[in-house]
């Protein structure tokens, strides 16, 4: 891969944190819309925070599991859940419209990110719901990226700057002392790392590598998350320089 391209940084907010401290950092965010958290006046106000950073704004649907974040796998029957997906993304997109605004791409959340990662029933439904023209950020490997393929949907790979990975080139569980990176430095370093297609050192001690990834994200709960993202975009606009 050209360490030249332009690598997009991405965020996840209106989920209750300092959304306009990272903002300057990223080139797009994906909007809550209401599965995990997020209601009509967080959406709005993350549309107002993308408008005005003039960043691309995306869904991020979820479970719809409030009390654990979007962080538990559900089952649900293949209707119950196109409507739910299909409500999520098109309240945010009706909003995002009321506000002359577009959205670019959709970005699920938590564990329903997990699960369409690997399961590709789950995977061909899900694109049933993703309108038309919208673009999906998925982790490189896995079904949904094979999905959206046979639907002639959009995908653009993510990598992680503030989560370790482990030796499957998966990412480490939250519950893992060390799965989080509070580091700026070390999140730069990896981020750089991946934008380039060079080795990560995941959490085991081994490395890994990817190429041709599309966007990198930091997220806005991580501790610390303003000073990462700033140092996440430094480093890759050094990368670009090279």
């Amino acid at each position: 891969m050209d360490s030249r391209r332009h690598i997009d940084i991405n965020a996840d907010v209106g989920e209750g944190w300092d959304d306009a401290a990272v903002a300057p950092f990223v080139n797009s965010v994906n909007i809550a819309c209401g599965g995990h958290t997020g209601d009509e006046t967080s959406m709005l106000a993350a549309l107002e925070l993308a408008a005005r950073f003039q960043l691309r704004a995306g869904a991020h649907p979820s479970w719809p599991d409030r009390d654990g974040f979007g962080r538990r796998t559900m089952e649900m029957p293949r209707e119950e859940f196109l409507a739910c997906m299909d409500g999520q993304i098109n309240r945010l997109a009706r909003l995002a419209q009321s506000q002359g605004i577009r959205l670019t791409h959709v970005k699920p959340h938590g564990a329903l990110y997990h699960a369409l990662y690997k399961d590709m029933n789950l995977a061909r439904l899900f694109t049933r719901i993703v309108p038309k023209g919208l673009t999906v950020i998925t982790m490189p490997g896995g079904v949904l990226a094979s999905a959206c393929d046979e639907m002639g949907i959009g995908v653009w790979f993510e990598g992680y700057a503030d989560r370790a990975y482990t030796n499957l080139a998966k990412l480490a569980s939250r519950d893992i002392p060390g799965a989080l990176i509070t580091d700026p430095a070390v999140a730069a370093r990896q981020a750089k790392a991946l934008a380039s297609g060079a080795a990560v050192t995941t959490l085991e001690g081994g490395e890994i590598r990817f190429s041709g990834l599309h966007t990198i994200c930091v997220h806005s709960d991580t501790p610390g998350a303003p000073p990462i993202a700033e140092a996440v975009c430094t480093a890759l606009n050094e990368l670009k320089t090279l």
